[in-house]
């Protein structure tokens, strides 16, 4: 783990690292501290799947910008590390690694990840974290990818939906019938939980953190 100060392009190879802890959650492990982390895995892939299987790389949680680098070459991200940062706490990340790009033994697995510390989030879900990554059959974290964007991202979505139409067809109702309108209260409650959901719904759309929170 090294901290990224001078917004280098590769991991610091002449910095000093320190051991992290995975998973890192920024909220307790650097509360007060904004500067992007470089984080510094090594792994052998002999041995680990099959001849001619693809491996993949899944990270449940990254909460903010999050680049991913295979023994120096980039697989994915390299975006804004400064806001503001497309923090998406919730979907998880599915990569491939191209058996090109692999050694048999020592490979390095880089992640920078830039993110806000808690002081700048609304909750401390919404701090910079990183989840432990997973590497194996891809098919098989492809699986796992679906199962958990299913419970993470599509039901929360479809539960604010239908909150929303309940909530605008009580209302609806409590304008059209006077003596139906305490329909009104819950009509509010629908459309304000609704409203707390709806920021699953919004990813990439660039907008300033303190107006995002």
């Amino acid at each position: 783990l090294v901290a990224d100060d001078d917004g280098s392009a590769q991991f610091p190879a002449g910095a000093a690292p320190r051991i992290a802890h995975l998973p890192d959650e920024w909220a307790h492990s650097r509360p007060g501290q904004r500067a992007p982390l470089w984080y510094r895995l090594r792994w052998d892939a002999a041995g680990t799947q099959p001849p001619g299987v693809l491996l993949g790389l899944y990270i449940e949680r990254a909460c903010g910008n999050v680049e991913v680098q295979l023994n120096g070459r980039r697989l994915h991200g390299g975006g804004r590390t400064s806001d503001p940062i497309d923090a998406d706490c919730e979907r998880p990340l599915l990569l491939a690694l191209p058996a090109a790009l692999l050694e048999e033994r020592g490979n390095g697995l880089d992640l920078r990840l830039a993110g806000y510390p808690i002081a700048q989030v609304a909750s401390h879900q919404r701090a910079g974290a990183l989840a432990a990554p997973l590497i194996g059959p891809y098919a098989e974290l492809h699986a796992l990818h679906a199962r958990t964007t299913a419970f993470k991202i599509a039901a929360p979505q479809f539960a604010a939906a239908a909150l929303l139409s309940m909530g605008l067809v009580s209302l609806m109702l409590a304008w059209w019938q006077r003596r139906d309108s305490h329909l009104a209260w819950f009509a509010a409650l629908a459309i304000g939980w609704a409203a707390v959901s709806s920021r699953l719904w919004w990813h990439g759309l660039g907008w300033p953190n303190f107006e995002s929170e």
